[in-house]
């Protein structure tokens, strides 16, 4: 697992249990972790491991806000233990019911965690029409599953995840 601290330092946790720390290249920092940039950088990394294991995302705006989702809902808990709030994660609305700077950590959590597209998940061989840039539907251009992560067409590719699609629909084979 690699992480990148605030401070730019690179924590890397090897197989063996040993942790590498960079410090903007691929050669290793090697000294002792006395510096406070290091203890800090490792600091974080060992909050994001536990974060991670526990299924929780952290603000980076303010740390102190953690967040789990639960089906449709996003559970926000600050780590004062007395802060908490929540929103349902489909209606825009409910951020209105929040002051300023919880509407920013929801804002936040919603970029981090953007929703699946259906042809994130295309396959191999089948065909999609793709909206790319907002264009009209007229302007929909068919474009063919070449690997797990590229659409192809004449020579050219565009990554599934890209985010100039703006909409698709697959037309082979036929949805059934």
């Amino acid at each position: 697992m690699t992480f990148t601290a605030s401070n730019g330092l690179m924590v890397e946790r090897h197989e063996d249990d040993r942790i590498v720390v960079f410090e903007g290249s691929a050669i290793p920092v090697m000294r002792t972790y006395k510096a406070s940039v290091h203890v800090d950088a490792l600091r974080e990394f060992f909050q994001h491991e536990k974060d991670e294991h526990l299924g929780r995302w952290r603000s980076s705006a303010d740390p102190r806000w953690t967040a789990v989702r639960r089906d449709k809902f996003a559970y926000f808990q600050c780590e004062d233990g007395i802060r908490s709030f929540n929103i349902h994660l489909d209606r825009e609305a409910t951020l209105n019911a929040w002051n300023d700077d919880l509407r920013a950590i929801a804002r936040e959590y919603i970029a981090a965690h953007p929703e699946p597209k259906p042809w994130h998940d295309a396959k191999p061989g089948e065909v999609w029409l793709l909206n790319i840039d907002h264009k009209n539907a007229a302007n929909e251009v068919a474009w063919q599953v070449a690997t797990s992560t590229e659409f192809s067409r004449l020579g050219l590719a565009i990554n599934k995840r890209d985010e100039r699609i703006t909409a698709a629909r697959r037309i082979w084979p036929e949805v059934s």
